[in-house]
């Protein structure tokens, strides 16, 4: 007997392993929703969330230091009316617009408590938070009980746009059992959609294309330096990349700008880069200011009469800043490595048009798509290009040294 079973136990292995094998096959990948077109669909489904939801705005914007189970959201059934002292969540949101992956998104803030502390954070900041989040039909997926702390450049998109609107905490007391307790934390609540979430990434509990909704409660945040080289690395991102630490690499060397010593390749280390860029245009303004006579367009009467008056008492200082002053100190001093101003350009029926607002630049540009150099073309009067081109833009001084690029397309 034992010896037929064992026969009977290796055929149904068997065949259980080709069965096994016969699925996989059928298995078919399914691919991502058009984001442009699910966008459209979340949206709607936000906003009908947000008209069929209302919350106690009384009760809770009254007290000192809310929280988030003080914050109450229900829907509102067929039939039901809404009652005193509630709103609608619909009502009092900050609509707010963002790019993520070239697509508009649009979500969604309920500012409780802005934050009493004089800090807020950054995208790539750590941050010290209660949290709470739920699919929009109440099924809770995540929560905490006591505050944790993230990397806020390791979560969601749409935690990268919301939690810096708020401040953290304006103080804080250690209790005799270990516990902290804030006062004057920053608590409210996002609605974001699927874009600015997981999207299509299935989550345990977060089916794929759902809706966020968290209520959160912002206790600390501490400047991130992911390099160790003492600039934060918001500091690294390009202002087209602002919420991507990866996405923005000048060199073109593998590293991405805050994670390389030397953004540019030019030899200067980036951290004497952001140094002289953010002192010397405040230096030399505090100095004029310093030596300077009390304006004449101050003693006009009117801001229609002080407009004109100003105009020409800056074009008389950055005139001789930028055509005198600058020039003198990169010859006597070999110069300071400050910012220069990114030059401006349109085309127009198929005529390049470019503008240096800074007097004593020079504006060079480039048509195969490579970042120029002071050798490439000058800019000097207006350009027939092709409607095709993508056209790059720098900024030179006298010395040679060029400032960001800029593309025009």
């Amino acid at each position: 007997m034992s010896h037929k079973y064992s026969i009977l136990f290796i055929f149904l292995l068997i065949l259980s392993v080709f069965s096994c094998e016969e699925d996989q096959e059928t298995i078919i990948s399914v691919p991502e929703n058009d984001r442009t077109e699910q966008q459209l669909t979340d949206k709607d489904s936000l906003i009908g969330y947000l008209s069929s939801h209302y919350y106690n705005s009384s009760e809770v914007n009254s007290l000192a230091n809310p929280t988030m189970q003080d914050l109450v959201i229900i829907e509102l059934l067929d039939g039901e009316e809404l009652p005193s002292d509630y709103s609608f969540l619909i009502d009092d949101v900050e609509t707010k617009m963002t790019t993520h992956m070239d697509i508009e998104y649009e979500y969604y803030i309920l500012r409780i408590k802005q934050g009493e502390g004089e800090l807020s954070p950054e995208f790539s900041d750590d941050i010290k938070i209660n949290y709470w989040g739920s699919l929009t039909d109440g099924s809770v997926f995540d929560q905490t009980t006591t505050p944790v702390v993230f990397d806020l450049s390791t979560l969601l998109p749409g935690w990268h746009r919301v939690i810096p609107e708020f401040n953290a905490s304006s103080s804080f007391v250690s209790n005799s059992d270990g516990s902290v307790s804030y006062n004057g934390f920053g608590m409210g609540a996002m609605f974001i959609p699927s874009g600015l979430a997981y999207y299509a990434v299935y989550q345990t509990g977060i089916p794929s294309y759902s809706n966020l909704v968290f209520k959160f409660e912002l206790m600390q945040t501490e400047s991130n330096d992911h390099d160790s080289d003492n600039i934060p690395s918001y500091m690294e991102v390009s202002d087209s990349n602002e919420y991507d630490l990866y996405g923005f690499d000048t060199d073109d060397d593998i590293a991405p700008n805050f994670l390389d010593i030397d953004d540019d390749a030019d030899g200067t280390i980036t951290s004497e880069e952001i140094f002289d860029g953010l002192l010397m245009p405040n230096l030399i303004v505090f100095s004029q200011r310093a030596w300077a006579v009390k304006e004449p367009w101050l003693e006009l009467p009117s801001a229609k009469d002080q407009k004109p008056a100003l105009d020409k008492a800056w074009n008389q200082f950055a005139n001789s800043l930028g055509q005198r002053q600058l020039p003198m100190i990169n010859k006597l001093f070999g110069g300071v490595a400050h910012d220069l101003p990114k030059p401006g350009g349109i085309i127009d029926q198929d005529t390049l048009y470019l503008r240096q607002q800074f007097p004593g630049l020079e504006i060079r540009y480039t048509l195969d798509g490579i970042k120029p150099s002071k050798e490439s073309p000058l800019y000097e009067k207006p350009l027939k290009v092709s409607t095709n081109r993508t056209i790059h833009v720098r900024g030179f001084d006298a010395a040679g040294r060029g400032g960001k690029s800029i593309i025009i397309n």
